[in-house]
């Protein structure tokens, strides 16, 4: 397990691409959390400055952030389609690794991709929620968990993109196609032929895990529906969070082993 952690490490840190896309999430992310605090907008007992306190900054960090995890997928995809466009994972097998291993290697990448954006939302909360007022400590550590269903959300994305990487093994093949899927695929499939199940559906169950903040449509008097990733036409009753976690992890679990199953199925030629 050491070794493949380093051996995955090695090729990620030093991807130029890996560090140009993760810088740009990086600077994306600030820029928007900036541009958003700079809007003075106070309605009733709404005001944008609440979004950038405790404890409504995790809700509103971890919202704003599940937009770019699409641009996590997208790393994982780059990287990953590059394993086969320069032979790495041919060559890997030559030199005694198995298909197992090979997976667990990008399992342990998705871990860190996953880990980065957890890092990511946690600083800027907490340094955002000091700044503009502490509160308390006990609502401060009450939210906390807003967080690890954040770093589920962005492990069942990244493992999205994942499959669609090893299934395509082209970088612009993976992208073009997982972004599809995402807008419009999945929406059309989803409505048209699965209507009593679509809260199920992978990309709409996994960005539902942090849905639009409660302190904006609580304060506006707006669905707590209406910001969120798939735009529902029609209220439909919310899942538990329980079955939602459970759900995410399942799709995680699904997306490695399918991915495993194609890899172990198919040749590297």
């Amino acid at each position: 397990m050491g070794k493949l952690l380093r051996i995955e490490a090695i090729k990620t840190f030093s991807s130029n691409t890996f560090r140009s896309l993760i810088t740009l999430h990086l600077v994306f992310f600030l820029l928007v959390i900036l541009l958003i605090s700079k809007i003075d907008i106070s309605v009733g007992v709404f005001s944008v400055d609440a979004l950038f306190q405790f404890p409504h900054v995790y809700d509103f960090f971890t919202w704003v952030s599940s937009w770019f995890n699409i641009l996590l997928a997208i790393i994982v995809i780059v990287l990953v389609s590059n394993e086969f466009r320069f032979g790495t994972f041919k060559q890997h097998i030559i030199d005694g690794l198995n298909n197992e291993q090979l997976i667990s290697g990008k399992v342990q990448v998705l871990f860190i991709v996953a880990i980065y954006g957890f890092l990511l939302v946690l600083v800027t909360s907490m340094i955002s929620g000091f700044i503009m007022g502490p509160g308390s400590l006990e609502k401060q550590l009450f939210q906390m968990d807003i967080l690890f269903v954040y770093f589920l959300q962005t492990l069942a994305y990244v493992s999205m993109g994942l499959f669609f990487a090893i299934l395509f093994r082209n970088n612009a093949l993976s992208i073009v196609s997982f972004i599809l899927y995402l807008f419009p695929g999945e929406i059309i499939i989803r409505k048209l032929l699965f209507p009593a199940y679509e809260r199920y559906f992978p990309a709409k169950l996994i960005s539902d895990l942090t849905p639009f903040p409660e302190y904006v449509s609580e304060s506006l008097g707006g669905p707590n529906s209406a910001g969120q990733m798939n735009f529902p036409m029609a209220a439909e009753p919310a899942l538990s969070q329980a079955t939602s976690l459970g759900m995410a992890g399942f799709y995680f679990v699904f997306f490695i082993g399918l991915s495993y199953w194609i890899l172990k199925t198919r040749s590297f030629n």
